[in-house]
C-alpha cells in the first residue's frame, strides 16, 4: 500500500519534465495524504487538481487509495477506469512505515537525486465534478521488500506517455535507481509538513 508520499517540485518543474500542455498553480506539499488535493496528469497532457481517494460503490465509508496492478483490468472498479481514465501522478517521493515492536518507523523512498517522477493511476469524478484518483501498487523491489510487500507503480517522466497510451502496467522500479532511508517520526501525523521530514536520520 501507498498511503503517503510526497511533491517537492512546482509547476514549471513538472512543465518542463512531463510536457504539460495547461497547467494550474499549486503548494508543493511534504507530506500528501489521502483526501488532500494534488496534481494528476491526464493523457491529454492537462495537469489537473485532484483529490486521492475513490469512494468505492459498494460501501460509501470506505476508501480506495490504492489499486492492485495485477487485477486491475478484472475488477469491476478499477477495469473501466483502465480503459478510459488512466494518469499519472507527479511525485519526488513516498513513504512506508517498518515495524518494530509497539513501533512504527517511517522511510522515505526517492530516486537517486531526489528526481521527480510519477505514480501510474487511474481517475474517475463524482457526481460534482471533483476528480479522484488512486495509485497503482506492485509488488516491491529489494530496497521497499525490507519494509513492505507492495510498492506504488513508478514511472520515469520518458514512460509517462506509454502508460497513459494504454501500454502494460509497469512492474517494480529499478532498485539500483533508488534509495530508501529513515526519516523523523514526526511524518506519522498525516499533517505534519516539516521539511525534516526529508532529511536521513543519522
Amino acid at each position: 500500500m501507498c498511503a503517503r508520499y510526497s511533491l517537492i517540485a512546482n509547476e514549471q518543474q513538472l512543465k518542463s519534465l512531463f510536457d504539460i500542455v495547461d497547467a494550474f498553480e499549486f503548494e508543493p506539499r511534504v507530506n500528501i495524504a489521502p483526501k488532500q488535493v494534488m496534481p494528476i496528469l491526464l493523457a491529454n497532457h492537462h495537469l489537473v487538481p485532484a483529490e486521492w481517494g475513490l469512494t468505492a460503490k459498494w460501501d460509501p465509508k470506505r476508501l480506495l487509495i490504492n489499486a492492485r496492478s495485477e487485477t486491475l483490468a478484472t475488477t469491476r472498479t478499477f477495469a473501466p477506469l483502465a480503459k478510459s481514465k488512466r494518469c499519472v501522478i507527479p511525485a519526488t517521493g513516498f513513504f512506508e512505515w517498518k515495524t518494530e515492536g509497539s513501533q512504527k518507523l517511517p522511510r522515505l523512498f526517492q530516486r537517486k537525486g531526489a528526481q521527480p517522477f510519477a505514480f501510474a493511476g487511474v481517475y474517475d469524478e463524482d457526481d460534482k465534478g471533483q476528480v479522484h484518483f488512486v495509485i497503482l501498487t506492485t509488488g516491491p523491489n529489494q530496497t521497499v521488500a525490507e519494509v513492505h510487500d507492495r510498492m506504488p507503480c513508478m514511472l520515469l517522466p520518458g514512460e509517462v506517455d506509454h502508460w497513459l497510451k494504454d501500454a502494460e502496467v509497469p512492474g517494480p522500479f529499478d532498485e539500483a535507481e533508488m534509495v530508501g532511508f529513515s526519516v523523523t517520526p514526526k511524518v506519522n501525523h498525516w499533517s505534519y509538513q516539516g521539511e525534516d521530514a526529508l532529511l536521513q536520520l543519522s
